[in-house]
């Protein structure tokens, strides 16, 4: 730890340009080396903070010499490791924030779309347990930049996940929105079954809603991609719902197929309730 902090005092020293002669430049090269130096000591110590400081430090390094791939990838660092060291993301959500997006912005400007749609949703995971919403914005913000590239598949999987994060932040409304954005994207590829995997996802937010006619619309419209496996649990959980039958609920909530979704919709699943003709 002491020989990392040593290091980066070093590089601080090179790259401080107000401390600098007249017409000399700061040491990129022997900043970087000892910036590779202090993070290697740091990583050891799992000094975070520091870590974030140092990766910030290559980051500007790299931008200054127009080497925008490795300063963005280092922005992204920097922005993991705040978000690692962080007692608070909700206090330091801008500062993590900040450095994504320059991340973003000289990923994309030197044509690495994939590592900025990636950035994204790596500070969407980051976020999602105390800021949902925040997670599911840069999901969706990653799945446009793959749309943008003509990479469809990846920007449905990353519109899904967006809609995850909007069913886990109990966004219910926005997550039907998400998820229709995520069957249009899916349906333009021809990827059938993701289609049906969405339907699924939808009826059971519809039921859990208490909206069972809205469930069998969805059925109704996609009843083509809507597999076998899915097709028995929208069929047992909207009929259950109507027939007010407690058994035949606990069944569909029981059905194989729902433990293959994401957690926040298991959960989603495992609550809902007949009373009367109400789910609550």
């Amino acid at each position: 730890m002491d020989k990392g902090v040593k290091a980066l005092a070093a590089a601080q020293k090179k790259l401080n340009s107000k401390k600098m002669l007249i017409f000399k430049k700061p040491d990129h090269f022997g900043a970087i080396q000892l910036l590779k130096e202090a993070e290697k000591h740091f990583k050891m110590g799992k000094a975070h903070a520091q870590l974030a400081e140092t990766y910030l430090l290559m980051a500007k390094s790299y931008a200054d010499q127009d080497m925008k791939a490795l300063a963005g990838q280092s922005y992204t660092h920097s922005a993991h490791n705040l978000a690692l060291s962080s007692s608070n993301l909700k206090a330091d959500r801008n500062a993590i924030e900040e450095r994504v997006d320059e991340a973003v912005a000289l990923l994309r400007s030197d044509g690495s779309h994939d590592g900025a749609a990636d950035a994204l949703m790596k500070f969407a995971s980051w976020m999602a347990e105390v800021m949902p919403g925040l997670a599911a914005d840069a999901a969706e913000q990653a799945a446009d930049i793959m749309n943008v590239e003509n990479r469809n598949r990846q920007g449905g999987q990353y519109l899904r996940q967006a809609a995850v994060y909007r069913v886990q932040g109990d966004m219910l409304g926005e997550a039907i929105e998400t998820m229709h954005k995520c069957i249009g994207v899916f349906e333009a590829v021809n990827q059938k079954h993701n289609v049906g995997k969405m339907a699924m996802m939808l009826v059971a937010i519809h039921c859990s809603r208490g909206d069972v006619a809205e469930a069998q619309n969805v059925i109704m419209n996609h009843a083509s991609a809507i597999g076998a496996d899915e097709g028995r649990f929208v069929d047992r959980l909207t009929r259950a719902i109507e027939l007010e039958d407690e058994d035949m609920l606990e069944e569909a909530k029981g059905d194989q197929c729902v433990g293959f979704l994401e957690k926040p919709l298991v959960r989603l699943i495992k609550v809902i309730r007949i009373r009367g003709a109400e789910v609550v």
